[in-house]
């Protein structure tokens, strides 16, 4: 090696530009690191808390709010399964074991189950068949825009026949206040608890 020739280790690092002030950024040759204090972190921390305070409400209700409507929409299909059956056996509605005499037209199991009764115990139903129409026919039923066919109900098991005034109180949606229904013209909706 020559004079005139130095070895790399030798040129220095090109000076920053300088900031905005007037002095040159300094970077230490190992990069920046960063050292976050036990406060910072605290704050932080407390952030996110208060946060997820905040929010949990909101996300409760939107939760519940889902499970009312999947509820809802089981029901639906229920009672389109219900109509169906009735089509295909001369106008009668079933009765005993209805859910498994609608399996072969609706195979879903999961459908026959209220959604939030199936998040308390996963064995248990919560939709009850109504005596005054299981095995009745369908064209019988007087008014059926108001009659009860499938519903929110006390009685759990499956395939349960209860009385259309077993319905769980407080109700199962919207923090205690509704159950949901099925009436016999096919409609669903969702009825105050009391």
């Amino acid at each position: 090696m020559n004079d005139d020739q130095t070895p790399d280790s030798d040129i220095p690092e090109p000076m920053p530009e300088p900031a905005i002030g007037g002095s040159p950024i300094v970077v230490p040759q190992g990069g920046l690191k960063v050292s976050w204090g036990l406060g910072f972190v605290g704050c932080l921390a407390a952030l996110i808390c208060v946060t997820a305070a905040l929010f949990a409400p909101v996300l409760q209700s939107a939760g519940a709010s889902m499970e009312t409507q999947n509820c809802l929409s089981n029901l639906r299909r229920v009672s389109r399964a219900l109509l169906l059956y009735s089509e295909a056996n001369g106008d009668l509605l079933p009765s005993g074991q209805w859910v498994e005499q609608l399996v072969s037209i609706e195979p879903d199991r999961l459908i026959y189950a209220c959604p939030h009764q199936r998040r308390i115990d996963p064995r248990s139903s919560g939709y009850a068949l109504n005596t005054a129409v299981a095995g009745k026919k369908l064209a019988s039923v007087q008014n059926p825009e108001k009659t009860p066919m499938v519903f929110d109900s006390k009685a759990t098991a499956p395939n349960a026949i209860a009385a259309e005034g077993e319905v769980p109180r407080p109700g199962r949606h919207k923090n205690g206040r509704l159950n949901n229904v099925a009436y016999a013209d096919g409609h669903v909706a969702s009825v105050d608890a009391n």
